[in-house]
């Protein structure tokens, strides 16, 4: 299959898949169970030499809103705009590129790990060597908790600060102890939620986003049982 990225009463684009080197292989065009007649030409194929490689990642663990990843191989662009770099879905901008190096900026990254795509606009994604890392790990950092004292009876709001917070909606937990902390506004430095009721007591503050659960063991919440 060659993914349909557009499509006009005249023209197709489409991405291919992996294949294997040196294939050439017929293209055919099927419209409605229709298939095309082939005017001219009609092959494809796999060149082992339109195939960039990267040898290594640099680095391949990632904290906080702002990080540059460094990319060693061979076959790259000699412009920057000829390359587009993806972790998972977030863009990493790309800073420099030469046949041997590249660099790129990314913003903010939900935690976890995401696959690393990097194609060369003309030819295609490139291949990753034996021990290069085809994944970005993101980590979900806490750095503060305010307040950290509140109301047995709930009603306290929270402001927990880091990095790699995931600002989709429905996507975002945060727990005191076993009781849920609603949660009111997620951006990826913030979480910021509303306590429940709770019996009293000094209790860990966990933060869950999709699989990646963060509780840091030294930030804890003390609710007290006394009148306001």
């Amino acid at each position: 299959p060659c993914q349909i990225l557009t499509s006009s009463y005249t023209q197709l684009k489409c991405q291919t898949a992996a294949g294997k080197a040196s294939q050439v292989l017929p293209v055919v065009v099927k419209v409605n169970g229709m298939e095309s007649n082939c005017g001219s030409s009609c092959t494809f194929t796999y060149s082992d030499a339109k195939t960039a490689r990267i040898d290594s990642v640099i680095p391949s663990v990632i904290v906080g809103d702002e990080n540059t990843i460094r990319i060693y191989g061979s076959g790259l662009p000699s412009g920057a705009s000829d390359l587009e770099i993806k972790i998972g879905k977030t863009p990493c901008i790309v800073t420099s590129s030469s046949q041997f190096a590249a660099s790129c900026r990314v913003g903010p990254v939900v935690a976890g790990k995401h696959v690393l795509k990097i194609r060369h606009g003309t030819q295609g994604f490139a291949m990753f060597e034996a021990g290069a890392p085809n994944l970005i790990d993101s980590l979900a950092v806490v750095s503060s908790i305010t307040p950290t004292e509140g109301s047995i009876m709930g009603g306290t709001e929270l402001s927990i600060k880091g990095s790699g917070f995931d600002p989709t909606a429905g996507r975002t937990i945060v727990k005191i102890g076993t009781n849920y902390c609603s949660v009111e506004l997620v951006t990826s430095s913030e979480v910021v939620c509303r306590t429940s009721d709770h019996d009293p007591g000094s209790y860990e503050v966990c933060y869950f986003s999709s699989s990646e659960r963060i509780c840091p063991c030294t930030v804890f919440l003390t609710l007290i049982d006394k009148k306001y």
